[in-house]
């Protein structure tokens, strides 16, 4: 889902993958650190990790993404890559 959003560059936003992944997880209220950067280019984000999130929490989290890329145009490319694509329902 990150790497969809990323490819849509949503209002312009060339960012990673962790970039987007801290912007989601920060919108539902979920804390950050911050680091320096070696070469002294700014600070950048810690701590984001979605593998410590209770199975609510990345409820949440895949439906804050979801509703944010739909609203930006995204093209969902997981359900092609997962083999979904297709098939009846």
């Amino acid at each position: 889902m990150l790497q969809d959003v990323c490819a849509a560059k949503p209002e312009g936003r060339n960012w990673t993958r962790e970039t987007w992944k801290a912007a989601f997880m920060n919108s539902l209220g979920h804390q950050c650190q911050f680091a320096e950067g070696l070469d002294g280019t700014g600070p950048f984000p810690v701590g984001f990790r979605s593998s410590g999130l209770t199975v609510a929490q990345m409820r949440d989290l895949i439906e804050v993404i979801y509703e944010y890329g739909s609203r930006h145009g995204v093209e969902w490319k997981e359900a092609e890559r997962s083999g979904f694509m297709g098939q009846a329902a």
